[in-house]
């Protein structure tokens, strides 16, 4: 009994400390998603397909492509939604294989919206309370086709939350009842050497052994000691430390691989069914491997876990190796020829160029986009857009004057271009507009575009050239400030959007495609 009562005290004697931990904000992606899917580069006509997406963005075609309708290479996408922020900073991650534009409450926001590599970007952006108009631009060209877009809310990031730390008290000295009782069922096993104050009978010694046939004498009466205390020998000091038997291994740093990259693994390590050393081997690959990086890292028996696939078999996760030896590595980077380009010409915006050969003008910026026409040498077209390179080639998008067909061309090869740029290419023949719509200072009008047509453009002057303020979407009403003013070809206004502090110029279009729709005449 005693030694129960010691062993009882000595668990109330331990000391507890709970670490503090840290409760880290969490990546966001959106809900409400739509999208529209396009087979062409350009987001223009009407789209293949439209759909309701069940949560973010975050797709990896591979070779594929979103459904049979859409094209497996050279199509584009617009996913449209509507959040929910609270004031503060937000950075917001976008990786892809292409291109990507992000346009917040008509504004864009980011713009690599051309032929690129596999990589991941960030930007930070600051937002007010409420709801937000956010809109993401996919464009696709060749290969590979990936998606992730998501944010995180920076400028209150984590939060750490310390528990108070429960401490245990024991005392020292035990004193037991002034009676104590013997029963043969129980062996005493005092290590203190008792001496009775009476002679206990001859008949009984600690060497008998009672059986229950035996008749049992009673003890004649014991006087208890007052107080038994302990001594030294039996106190618990903080040299008594209770350790682990295994300490847990602690990840470290982990590889700089990237979610939609691609990664090399060495032979001979298994793939397993969740990021850890007992679960389930789903896969196994004998020989080195390239593969598709699907999700991580997440850290488990000490090491960091990524899930992996794309070489054939289930997916599943393989752990990325220890800094003495790792078996899990980054693939070096593909680089598609057909994205290096030669320096593209100089020529401005807006500037009128002719061609030198008989020239197709084409849907997209690429060999492999639709013709919609094939024009004769010595054509006039004027610089809309540009340059972009594709296929090794400098491309822009023109405007074939005269049949007032708008489409892309490429410029050709240092030793073989196939236009002609006039020595004075920024110098523009004398503008002709068309008779401009009933809008002047005091008017108001809508934006408006075809289906398909992108969001049209508010700029900081009145030129194809000026730098792009926002981007408006169809439906939204302005109010007529300065105008118009004819440059470029197009009668230009500055307005302000009615509803937000925000002003610039826009271009009204031209006839049979105009870009204002006029709500109030001038006066």
């Amino acid at each position: 009994m005693a030694r129960r009562i010691l062993y009882f005290v000595l668990i109330l004697c331990l000391i507890t400390g709970i670490p503090a931990f840290i409760v880290q904000s969490q990546p966001q992606v959106g809900s409400g998603w739509s999208a529209e899917y396009f087979n062409n580069e350009t987001l223009s006509g009407s789209p293949v397909l439209t759909e309701n997406l069940p949560g973010g963005i975050n797709f990896n075609y591979g070779l594929g492509s979103p459904d049979p309708l859409v094209n497996p290479e050279r199509f584009s996408a617009r996913f449209v939604s509507l959040q929910t922020f609270e004031a503060g900073t937000y950075e917001f991650l976008v990786n892809a294989d292409d291109g990507v534009r992000v346009i917040i409450n008509g504004g864009v926001v980011f713009d690599q919206f051309d032929a690129r590599p596999l990589g991941t970007a960030t930007f930070t952006q600051s937002l007010p309370a409420g709801s937000a108009s956010v809109i993401v631009e996919y464009i696709e060209f060749q290969v590979d086709a990936l998606i992730q877009f998501q944010w995180y809310r920076i400028d209150n990031a984590t939060t750490t939350i310390t528990p108070a730390t429960l401490v245990g008290t024991a005392t020292n000295t035990f004193t037991p009842t002034n009676t104590l009782t013997f029963t043969p069922s129980i062996t005493p096993s005092i290590t203190a050497t008792i001496t009775p104050s009476n002679t206990l009978a001859p008949s009984v010694t600690p060497s008998v052994t009672p059986t229950p046939s035996a008749t049992i004498t009673p003890f004649p009466t014991i006087t208890p000691f007052p107080t038994i205390t302990l001594t030294p020998s039996l106190t618990f000091t903080p040299s008594i430390t209770f350790t682990p038997s295994n300490t847990p291994r602690m990840c470290m740093t982990p590889r700089p691989l990237v979610i939609g990259g691609r990664a090399i693994l060495e032979g001979g390590v298994n793939i397993r069914s969740q990021p850890s050393l007992s679960a389930p081997v789903v896969n196994y690959f004998e020989g080195e491997t390239l593969l598709r990086v699907l999700d991580g890292p997440q850290c488990g028996d000490g090491y960091w876990w990524w899930r992996v696939g794309g070489a054939g078999g289930e997916p599943g996760w393989v752990s990325e190796g220890v800094p003495e030896r790792y078996w899990l590595d980054p693939a070096p980077t593909f680089v598609d020829p057909g994205s290096i380009c030669n320096p593209p010409l100089t020529i401005s915006l807006g500037a009128f160029v002719r061609t030198a050969t008989q020239l197709r003008l084409r849907s997209g910026p690429s060999l492999n986009g639709a013709t919609l026409a094939t024009m004769p040498s010595d054509s006039v077209l004027e610089i809309l857009e540009g340059s972009q390179c594709a296929n090794g080639l400098n491309w822009w998008r023109v405007r074939w004057v005269g049949p007032e067909i708008t489409g892309w061309i490429a410029e050709g090869r240092p030793d073989n271009y196939w236009i002609n740029v006039p020595s004075n290419a920024i110098a523009q023949p004398t503008p002709v507009c068309g008779r401009p719509l009933s809008l002047g200072p005091g008017a108001r009008a809508a934006i408006q575009y075809r289906q398909g047509d992108e969001p049209r453009r508010l700029r900081d002057n009145p030129s194809l050239a000026a730098t792009e303020i926002a981007r408006l979407q169809r439906g939204i009403a302005v109010d007529i400030i300065e105008g118009p003013v004819c440059l470029e070809s197009f009668n230009w206004y500055r307005v302000t959007v009615v509803g937000v502090d925000l002003a610039g110029w826009i271009a009204e279009g031209r006839t049979g495609d105009y870009w204002l729709d006029v709500i109030i005449p001038a006066p």
